[in-house]
């Protein structure tokens, strides 16, 4: 009996001392992890939209696992227990990657979109299996960039060639855009399409420094508004710098004076010379080639021998006016004692247009 107790207990013990070396040679599990960084062709970390970037996911995995990977705009709903649920992008070629043990697994990868993203990445033996998900948030900022136009000549008038230059500089490739119109008060709208302006340059290539130039022309006199977005497309809510605005100035053609005369004020005679001792009114009659426009304000100066203005007669040109006008009248007694050369100085706006002669004896 005392023999069988002996052997029984010593087989218990050895099968316990097997058991633990068992478990001794099996080693501690393996804990699951992951994380993503993104870095420059340098392997600098530095996350940023629309360029090339080395995006490198680093963990530990059990035999026989696969790493899955999503990602949505940061703030949204948190990861799903499984990949297949979640409502995430497909972060291409970082979806069904096998892992095992300690691995690194690499991509190039130029994001589409400036901002915080959150990263949900499992580590399971399928897309619907159940696992802790493991979130990492990464803000990729914008490239930097500017873009601004200038206008030559500074201040063009009605119907002359202006030339428009664009210039500026983009870290990341992206397109010109830029629209025209008058100036409302209304600014530059946030993309190219939303905005009512004229087509002046349609999504040109643009990488480092650029100056793109167009010619415009403008049929009406005004303030003009140049409104410029350097973006990936026409609609890119996202552009590197945009909406910039650029106002000039279109002149109005001058007035072109076809014919001046002076004139008898009752009677509308020609008066080439004017006498001393007469007794008559003297008008000045202008006809216009092309006349002043509406709004602007025409004056007539009569200016004595001796250099000095007797007086200045003022009107504002009316839209419905005809091309032809006559000056109120310089009467006898201003002219009785001041024999010489007299002038009739005609100023439109702010700039003297014609100036004539007339003669008293």
């Amino acid at each position: 009996m005392v023999t069988a107790a002996r052997n029984t207990l010593r087989i218990a013990l050895a099968s316990l001392v097997a058991i633990v070396a068992l478990m001794a040679a099996a080693g501690p599990a393996l804990a699951v992890s992951a994380s993503i960084s993104v870095t420059d062709a340098n392997g600098r970390p530095d996350p940023a939209a629309y360029m090339a970037r080395v995006f490198t996911i680093s963990g530990t995995a059990s035999a026989g696992q696969y790493l899955y990977v999503k990602h949505h705009p940061a703030g949204g709903a948190p990861c799903a227990p499984t990949a297949y649920s979640d409502t995430g992008r497909l972060s291409t070629g970082f979806y069904g990657v096998p892992v095992s043990g300690p691995f690194q697994t690499q991509r190039a990868w130029s994001w589409d979109a400036p901002g915080s993203w959150t990263f949900c990445m499992w580590i399971a033996s399928s897309e619907t299996a159940i696992a802790s998900p493991i979130a990492q948030t990464i803000a990729f900022r914008t490239p930097g960039g500017s873009i601004a136009s200038s206008v030559s000549p500074a201040s063009p008038r009605v119907g002359e060639r202006t030339q428009v230059t664009v210039a500026g500089s983009t870290e990341a490739p992206r397109r010109i855009w830029v629209k025209l119109r008058p100036a409302t008060g209304e600014p530059c709208a946030p993309t190219y399409d939303m905005d009512t302006g004229q087509t002046v340059i349609d999504g040109w290539d643009a990488d480092g420094p650029f100056a793109a130039k167009r010619d415009v022309t403008q049929s009406a006199p005004g303030t003009y508004l140049i409104c410029d977005w350097l973006s990936g497309s026409s609609f890119d809510p996202w552009p590197i710098s945009g909406p910039q605005a650029t106002t000039f100035t279109v002149s109005p053609l001058p007035p072109v004076v076809s014919s001046v005369t002076m004139i008898n004020c009752r009677t509308h005679r020609p008066m080439p010379v004017l006498r001393a001792g007469q007794r008559t009114a003297m008008c000045v009659r202008y006809r216009f080639a092309r006349p002043p426009d509406p709004g602007v304000r025409v004056s007539v100066a009569y200016v004595t021998p001796k250099r000095r203005t007797y007086k200045t007669v003022t009107a504002m040109w009316r839209n419905d006016q005809t091309p032809t006008i006559t000056t109120q009248p310089l009467p006898s007694r201003a002219y009785k004692h001041r024999r010489g050369t007299w002038r009739a100085i005609l100023r439109v706006g702010d700039s003297q247009l014609k100036s004539t002669p007339f003669h008293v004896r």
